[in-house]
């Protein structure tokens, strides 16, 4: 291969010139496949911005200089395309911190609303509706907001009452309820013990049942130990203790029947612990 001449080469256009407004001459070199460097000059009426070389650049980074031999490297990337990916990601980037922005503006302003308790949030409800009244009807809200805030203490006040009741009122003691010694009577004073009759004393609400169906486990349980100043109670819960293994088949009465006579009842019952004595 033919040397390459190190002489300085003009590049002219293929456009006519014009000597008159020629005012720049920029010199260029570019690295051949060789190693030998060829160089060249360009007239320009403008001062020169970039390399004359598509897909060429400026070795020192900037635009072309007056002053020295420029030396140019291949640089294939398409500089318009790299602007606009760059202002792509750019804008891409902007918009991005916007929207993360406004998402944390928007939970800013709604979490704490959401982590108030309903009273409060109520209050801030009335509040806003507060502001949006006409004269008349906020001077109306505010005696209403008065006497939200007032009720509190009342509250406060009838609670610490109902607190101390309890302490002040005292159980009343089995033998003076009116319902016990009531119950007691009837059963004191009753040969026959009906079940509707029965069933209108709480105190003896069940007991008719547990008698009929001979339960006598459940004449154990202490809700009736008020009853046992009633003589006959007293004695037929004493022997039907004796009889809480024994299991019947049938009840007592018949269909149909509510009386239990109370005395043979006792009878039968101590007749069939007498053996065991």
């Amino acid at each position: 291969m033919d040397k390459i001449n190190k002489e300085v080469t003009e590049v002219t256009s293929e456009e006519k010139s014009n000597p008159e407004t020629e005012m720049f001459a920029y010199d260029f070199r570019v690295k051949l496949e060789n190693g030998e460097d060829l160089k060249f000059r360009v007239p320009s009426n403008v001062i020169m911005m970039d390399s004359p070389l598509k897909g060429y650049k400026s070795a020192n980074g900037t635009r072309p200089m007056l002053d020295i031999t420029n030396r140019l490297v291949y640089s294939p990337v398409d500089k318009v395309i790299l602007r606009r990916l760059l202002i792509y990601c750019g804008i891409s980037l902007i918009v991005g911190l916007l929207i993360g922005a406004g998402v944390m503006f928007a939970v800013g302003k709604v979490s704490p609303i959401f982590d108030q308790d309903p009273a409060a949030a109520a209050s801030v409800t009335e509040t806003v509706e507060e502001e949006t009244m006409q004269d008349g009807d906020a001077k109306t809200a505010e005696v209403k907001e008065v006497k939200a805030e007032e009720k509190p203490a009342e509250t406060k006040a009838d609670t610490a009452k109902a607190v101390e009741k309890p302490a002040e009122s005292k159980p009343i003691p089995a033998s003076q309820d009116p319902n016990v010694i009531a119950a007691v009577k009837f059963l004191q004073e009753s040969d026959v013990w009906n079940r509707t009759a029965m069933e209108e004393y709480a105190p003896l609400k069940g007991l008719w049942d547990i008698l009929n169906t001979r339960s006598f486990r459940k004449l154990a349980d202490k809700k009736y130990d008020c009853l046992m100043s009633s003589a006959k109670f007293k004695q037929l819960r004493t022997v039907a203790k004796q009889l809480t293994s024994k299991t019947w088949s049938s009840n007592y009465t018949s269909p149909g029947d509510e009386d239990i006579t109370i005395e043979p009842y006792i009878k039968k019952l101590e007749a069939l612990v007498a053996p065991a004595q």
